[in-house]
């Protein structure tokens, strides 16, 4: 590692070196994300989505988070501690097999909504949010996604509920085409910042006002 520093100081030249050293601490200490806020009406989505696959979809039990892993499927020991905690209390992740392989999910939480990892807050109890959705890098641009939105919100009126929320990242310009092309709406946007272990979310309420029950400010 220390021979590796020297090389890169002999190559760039102390100045540079420090410069680029104090870059990577920034955006290591400090970030800064957008997220637009989405809903949609059950009553009213796009069903005409043709998904390129025979996919089938179905709940997921303890044993199946549990072998999910980081190489496909984005899921690290403290990300399946956090699902299991989050399915003992009520959540539900919903997934896409294709050739009795899971080739995706999405997770579905009630009367609720996460702001940010672990700070959640009320929603109207005829709204679920929808969040942690992931497809397999060798499966994406056919559409799964929608194929589990599809599935999720029959699943969802069902049990009466009226309106989906989720959030996508502004970066993911991937994601945002399909949650519009199925017909969710932008309602809003929240903005994290987070310094150090300080962290803080910005959010515009008068978008969101017909969302939160609790006292935003």
């Amino acid at each position: 590692m220390i021979s590796k520093t020297i090389k890169i100081i002999n190559s760039d030249g102390i100045i540079v070196f420090i410069m680029k050293l104090a870059t990577y601490l920034f955006y290591k200490l400090f970030s800064c994300e957008k997220l637009i806020v989405y809903e949609i009406d059950l009553n009213n989505y796009n069903e005409n989505i043709k998904i390129q696959m025979d996919i089938s979809y179905r709940v997921a039990t303890e044993s199946d988070i549990k072998n999910l892993n980081n190489f496909m499927y984005d899921y690290n020991k403290k990300t399946k501690r956090y699902s299991l905690e989050r399915i003992s209390v009520g959540d539900e992740c919903v997934l896409a097999i294709y050739n009795d392989d899971v080739v995706g999910y999405i997770w579905i939480m009630k009367a609720q909504m996460e702001l940010s990892a672990a700070r959640l807050i009320d929603i109207p109890k005829e709204k679920a949010y929808i969040y942690r959705g992931y497809i397999r890098e060798d499966y994406r641009g056919k559409r799964i996604f929608n194929g589990i939105d599809q599935y999720i919100f029959n699943k969802l009126k069902n049990e009466n509920y009226q309106y989906v929320v989720t959030t996508v990242s502004m970066k993911n310009l991937s994601s945002i085409r399909t949650r519009e092309r199925i017909g969710f709406k932008r309602i809003g946007t929240i903005t994290q910042f987070r310094f150090l272990c300080m962290k803080y979310d910005k959010v515009s309420k008068e978008a969101l006002n017909d969302i939160y029950k609790v006292n935003m400010s």
